[in-house]
């Protein structure tokens, strides 16, 4: 690989960290959008063990990993939403849990995602990528709460600016035919 092919490839690992630091703002400033606590727990819980299953080496994990993805990505958020109604009664607090679980969630999967070469990993990126930046658009900056969040907005620009130079850095690469799906 030549010299234009280590630029390209530090272009999609830049994109991959800045996707990375988008996550983190992004976790962060959901625990301070959230109010409630039973919310604050589950996303506490919900996301580390979420990115730990996904990019563990560990056996149990390689050699399940789709039951475990299936149990992580929809039984544990459902089981926590039934609980989270259960325990406050307020339906505002579930729908700012809900799609705030949502877009974390596809924030992760965009994330690991990232420096794949598979084409159905790469489609899966970009439509959990698409997925995040519209729940983020709609329910995080509080729109249908008949207010708009600048502060929620600062970890989507972040998370897009990494995404556009993992892309860019594809299609330059794909381009010059330094790189190809699998």
């Amino acid at each position: 690989m030549g010299l234009v092919g280590k630029k390209q490839t530090a272009g999609r690992f830049l994109g991959w960290i800045i996707v990375s630091i988008g996550l983190i703002l992004t976790c962060l400033f959901d625990l301070f959008y959230l109010s409630d606590p039973f919310s604050i727990l589950g996303i506490v819980i919900f996301i580390p063990f979420l990115i730990f299953s996904l990019k563990s080496q560990l056996e149990i994990f390689e050699k399940y990993s789709r039951l475990f993805t299936l149990i992580i990505t929809f039984l544990v958020p459902i089981y926590g939403i039934i609980f989270h109604y259960y325990v406050s009664f307020s339906w505002d607090n579930l729908i700012k849990f809900s799609f705030v679980l949502l877009s974390e969630w596809a924030l992760v999967f965009s994330w690991h995602y990232t420096l794949s070469i598979k084409k159905s990993q790469k489609v899966a990126q970009v439509v959990s990528f698409c997925l995040f930046v519209s729940v983020s658009a709609l329910f995080k900056f509080d729109v249908f709460f008949g207010q708009f969040n600048y502060l929620n907005l600062i970890p989507v620009i972040i998370a897009s600016v990494g995404f556009a130079c993992n892309i860019l850095s594809e299609y330059n690469m794909r381009k010059k035919g330094l790189m190809k799906y699998i």
